[in-house]
């Protein structure tokens, strides 16, 4: 384990109405990227640029974990409790017919190691976790595994017993999102542009996806609901309260792409920039401190940068799902 030094300190500013402010957060020993924050803001999950690993940093004490050294790629996700990281590793084996397997883990940030969970004998997909019954799935050769995360008390929230049986279920792979059927014998891919699949999120509730594609657009499909095509882009990550998502918007000179700046979208479409620069390539945002920070970070450097919202835009996004829960 390593420690690392903070080099900013992050105040609450009073931003502007239409560009906030940004710091420089963190600075690494290593080009990062795929960030990936727990749900209580005290892990933070990355990859080193270029290279087959993964490591967490601890934002209290800044103790770095080497997780894997791997391919992992967009296969991971934080448990609800934040104290575990799920992650799919791609492994070759060694002697003159190498083949693939894949490693399904969990990393114990308490014990400071990875417990494997299954190992297949194939390539897979995505690990794709759904926040309703608390499962996650993946593809490989011979179906779809399914797994099911256990605390020690087991309940889950009056929302997610009363949306746990309704049908449908997205599964993410390399080709594309998928629809798989309640039976779990079926499944439909979902329209997009059939370049493949780069990065996805699905909601906070369970009832909305949106996923990146290798030819940089972004698409929506809330439950019940058709494919919507959101805009030119990578990296999209929902608000914790599930009505606002950030993502990385492609920014063209003709057809020439020549930055990536972060904006900040809702289900009715309206839209403020939150980065504009020139030639930064701002990506791969996470939500920290209940929605009122986000951590970045810039194509091929070391540096993780911070942004603060208005304490208002978290107190709307809030009120709006309160006040969906009490329908």
């Amino acid at each position: 384990m390593a420690r690392l030094l903070v080099i900013g300190i992050i105040v609450m500013p009073q931003l502007a109405a239409v560009i906030p402010k940004t710091q420089l957060w963190l600075r690494l020993g290593e080009a990062v990227e795929r960030l990936r924050i727990d749900p209580h803001g005290r892990y933070l999950a990355y990859q080193v640029t270029a290279q087959n690993k993964l490591k967490v940093l601890n934002l209290q004490n800044k103790f770095i974990f080497e997780v894997s050294t791997n391919y992992v790629g967009n296969a991971l996700f934080w448990a609800p409790g934040g104290h575990r990281l799920f992650y799919r590793e791609l492994q070759l084996s060694e002697g003159k017919n190498p083949k693939i397997s894949s490693n399904i883990k969990a990393f114990d940030v308490a014990q400071g190691k990875s417990h494997l969970i299954e190992s297949l004998p194939s390539s897979s997909g995505l690990l794709t976790f759904d926040p309703r019954d608390l499962t996650f799935q993946i593809m490989y050769a011979k179906g779809i595994k399914v797994k099911k995360i256990y605390y020690p008390s087991n309940r889950l929230a009056k929302w997610q017993i009363g949306r746990r049986t309704q049908g449908g279920k997205w599964l993410a792979t390399q080709r594309g999102m998928l629809l798989v059927e309640s039976d779990g014998r079926s499944y439909t891919k979902l329209a997009d542009d059939n370049t493949g699949l780069d990065s996805f999120a699905i909601a906070p509730r369970g009832d909305a996806v949106l996923w990146g594609t290798q030819g940089g657009r972004i698409y929506l499909q809330r439950e019940g609901e058709k494919v919507s095509f959101i805009a030119r882009g990578r990296d999209p990550s929902w608000h914790p309260q599930g009505q606002h998502f950030v993502y990385a918007k492609a920014v063209f000179v003709g057809h020439q792409l020549v930055d990536y700046d972060l904006r900040l979208r809702d289900y009715r479409g309206q839209e403020r920039a939150l980065t504009r620069t020139r030639s930064a390539r701002e990506r791969w945002p996470v939500w920290r401190e209940g929605g009122q920070q986000i951590l970045f970070t810039r194509e091929k450097t070391m540096d993780i940068f911070a942004l603060h919202l208005r304490p208002r835009v978290a107190a709307r996004a809030a009120g709006r799902e309160q006040k969906r829960r009490a329908r």
